[in-house]
């Protein structure tokens, strides 16, 4: 295994929460993020109250992003272009921020309900498509039970009036390609979902749907291009497997 893959899972050991990395030509969600304008690494270890960016050359903290992290771990997410960071966090209220990576200028921020207070497990809480035009951001009701996902207008900066419907189930693990297709991960299926046109809503139509041997996905990943994709599920679960030749074969048509 790759001495810096260690690293990485070394760091969500120790229960860091770190947002996806963004590399040249694929993202990895839920280990760390690097914003190519300046090759910084932002991290959040949970409760810390803090996202800092740090130089990955030098090891040194060159700035930090004050965050609410108090009950539920932070989220966040790099734009591809490495111009924009988003992060949601929040403990009574939830609320989703837009910087200027370059200045930590911020952006825009919106106050939102129920966002989903998790602390370092279950996956990832939020969703950057690849081509930068979504995010998904899953929520949860306490008072109603109920569990959902905003969809936020990354482009024109506000949620969309209607969430994500449509999902075979009520938390998906997503992973997305530059050209705008979904994949939703659920117990026993992967899902593609696909915009309807002019998607000004941010609505969403299943389309394909196959079997997968994964009963409890932990995480999903999508190369770039949309080429392949790979799904790891919990150890010790029914259908611990890499469903990259299933995927190649079946829904992407590889």
């Amino acid at each position: 295994m790759p001495a810096k893959l260690v690293a990485l899972i070394v760091l969500i050991v120790l229960g860091l929460t770190l947002s996806p990395l963004v590399l040249v030509d694929n993202r990895w969600p839920g280990s760390a993020s690097a914003q190519s304008a300046k090759s910084w690494l932002y991290l959040n270890a949970f409760q810390s109250r803090k996202l800092i960016a740090i130089d990955p050359t030098t090891g040194r903290i060159e700035d930090s992003i004050d965050v609410d992290d108090a009950v539920g771990s932070l989220g966040a997410a790099v734009t591809s272009d490495g111009k924009t960071i988003i992060t949601v966090d929040g403990s009574l209220k939830s609320r989703l921020r837009m910087f200027n990576a370059a200045t930590l200028e911020l952006i825009a921020e919106h106050a939102f309900d129920h966002r989903v207070l998790s602390r370092g497990r279950g996956g990832p809480t939020i969703h950057l498509t690849a081509d930068d035009r979504w995010l998904l951001v899953k929520t949860y009701d306490d008072a109603a039970a109920a569990k959902g996902v905003r969809v936020f207008d990354v482009e024109n900066r506000r949620f969309s009036p209607i969430g994500l419907r449509n999902r075979r189930c009520d938390d998906p693990s997503f992973a997305s390609a530059r050209d705008g297709r979904l994949i939703a991960a659920c117990p026993g299926i992967f899902q593609e979902l696909q915009p309807i046109p002019p998607n000004v809503q941010g609505l969403w139509f299943s389309g394909t749907i196959i079997k997968s041997p994964i009963e409890s996905p932990a995480d999903i990943a999508l190369a770039g291009d949309g080429s392949a994709l790979y799904a790891v599920g919990y150890p010790g679960a029914r259908g611990y497997a890499d469903a990259s030749a299933l995927l190649q074969q079946d829904l992407l048509g590889c």
